[in-house]
């Protein structure tokens, strides 16, 4: 029984790791560059929509898919900026992700069973 809550623990990591890169894309697309903050809470409010807190490890899944974004984009001359993840970062972002965020639940998935769907 104890593999079983494993293994279902690393699938929902799993589909809030791809929803995070999903949603973090459609974000850059609708609001473009230099908007950062805003971008951010639109895709916290977009896991709210789904069913899903964003809590301290789903805001830390989008934040490191947005690290990863933005050297892609740097890689790819889209943008400049360095690859080194210490320049890649706002100070903004890097304030609130180190605040507690008042979340109480550590599980995004806590008091549901539901499977998580892109809408």
């Amino acid at each position: 029984m104890e593999k079983d809550a494993a293994v279902k623990v690393a699938r929902q990591r799993l589909s809030v790791l791809e929803m995070a890169e999903t949603l973090v894309k459609a974000a850059e697309g609708l609001l473009g560059r230099y908007t950062g903050d805003e971008k951010f809470a639109k895709v916290c409010e977009w896991f709210e929509a789904r069913g899903i807190k964003a809590n301290d490890a789903v805001k830390q899944m989008i934040y490191n898919t947005w690290l990863e974004l933005n050297t892609q984009m740097i890689e790819l001359g889209l943008k400049e900026g360095s690859t080194s993840k210490a320049s890649e970062t706002s100070s903004e972002t890097d304030n609130r992700m180190a605040e507690d965020t008042g979340s109480t639940a550590d599980d995004p998935f806590a008091d549901t069973d539901e499977a998580v769907r892109l809408e």
